[in-house]
């Protein structure tokens, strides 16, 4: 790489850089709302939200990577102009392919750690996440002990707790267990708590009353009681299964999706196929706004003035790619057998990039198209 390539190239890393972390801060505290709402319900300590924090960060990272390396190169390339070192390199002969040269060495940087980031570490992060959202949420204290929500722990179970306290104690709690549909019993208490012993885990009411209604003879009885024993052992019978997000897939695994992957039926086809074509989409895409970029800034002839127009047209570009990029994987999410789509995005781009580069090269003087590079 040669002096001035190394110069650039390094203006761009030190600007993707500070663009990363701005970019990864406001989109992780979008998330980081849900995060704390997790925690605070289900009474976890502020380490689970760093760790929920840490894990989250490579789906964060997957998103800012392309957007980091386009704001980078509008900056720097913005950045040289102002400071005329841009007309500096005109005058020396510097033809727009050579300074494209730089911009691609960090485009292709930019693009494989935006691949590794999405092959590796978000499916591993995304992975761990579900996995210890599903165990905080199937946790015996966190998913009974709620305050003023009606909740299910298991199929013809009902429970409501008005009131709860940090030392395990409720009042004014509803329980109605209708397992038995001939015999549908309905407890109410103005106390209770729960009580472990080894592996059994009892519900103690005080103070309450149980209604029990017999649906063959249509007669309810209803009986009194200072303390009341409730066994909740069986809302624990069964490990709760869920249905991995294909996220939490690999690449060839989303691009070659098997029977076991579309068993549970939460999932089609089409959205395994559109989110393994969409990683590979993103890593061109990361490598190729960068250079969309330069193109659009150093294509329309020099003014005094500034870039503010270029930079306009710039960002305009770069979110439309971005925007027909969403919107293609959606419809192949809806049809994987156009899977194609995906790419067109970046075709497109390219497409138009050299009608600009061609358009450049018809306007530049003669002696310009022929400069030493």
């Amino acid at each position: 790489m040669r002096r001035l390539d190394r110069y650039i190239f390094w203006q761009l890393m030190a600007a993707s850089g500070f663009f990363v972390l701005i970019f990864t801060g406001v989109i992780w505290l979008t998330e980081a709302v849900r995060l704390i709402d997790t925690v605070v319900q289900s009474n976890q300590a502020g380490t689970v939200f760093l760790e929920f924090s840490v894990l989250l960060l490579p789906r964060v990272l997957a998103v800012t990577l392309p957007l980091a390396a386009f704001s980078a190169t509008i900056y720097s390339i913005n950045k040289l102009h102002d400071d005329s070192e841009m007309v500096v390199m005109s005058a020396a002969g510097l033809h727009l392919l050579a300074l494209a040269r730089p911009v691609l060495y960090f485009g292709l940087v930019a693009a494989l750690l935006a691949l590794i980031v999405q092959t590796v570490l978000v499916p591993y992060g995304t992975r761990q996440l579900e996995d210890r959202r599903l165990e905080i949420r199937t946790e015996l204290a966190n998913t009974l002990i709620r305050e003023g929500q009606f909740i299910y722990p298991i199929k013809g179970v009902t429970l409501f707790i008005d009131d709860t306290s940090r030392e395990g104690e409720m009042a004014g709690i509803f329980l109605h267990d209708a397992r038995d549909e001939m015999r549908p019993v309905t407890y109410s208490a103005e106390r209770a708590q729960l009580m472990r012993n080894g592996d059994d885990v009892r519900l103690v009411m005080l103070s309450g009353i149980a209604l029990t209604e017999d649906v063959a003879t249509r007669q309810l009885s209803q009986v009194r009681f200072s303390e009341f024993t409730y066994d909740i052992e069986g809302f624990l019978t069964g490990k709760t299964l869920r249905a991995p997000k294909p996220q939490e897939y690999g690449l060839l695994d989303l691009l070659s999706p098997n029977e076991a992957m579309l068993e549970n039926g939460r999932y089609s086809i089409g959205d395994y196929v559109s989110e393994g074509h969409a990683i590979l989409v993103t890593s061109l895409m990361t490598a190729f706004l960068p250079l969309l970029a330069m193109v659009t800034l150093n294509t329309a002839p020099f003014q005094r003035s500034g870039l503010g127009r270029r930079v306009a047209v710039a960002v305009v570009l770069g979110i439309l790619a971005i925007a027909f990029q969403i919107a293609s994987k959606a419809q192949v999410a809806d049809d994987p057998d156009i899977w194609q789509l995906s790419y067109s995005p970046f075709l497109l781009g390219l497409i138009a990039m050299a009608v600009m580069i061609r358009m450049s090269q018809t306007r530049a003087p003669r002696h310009l198209r022929s400069a030493p590079q």
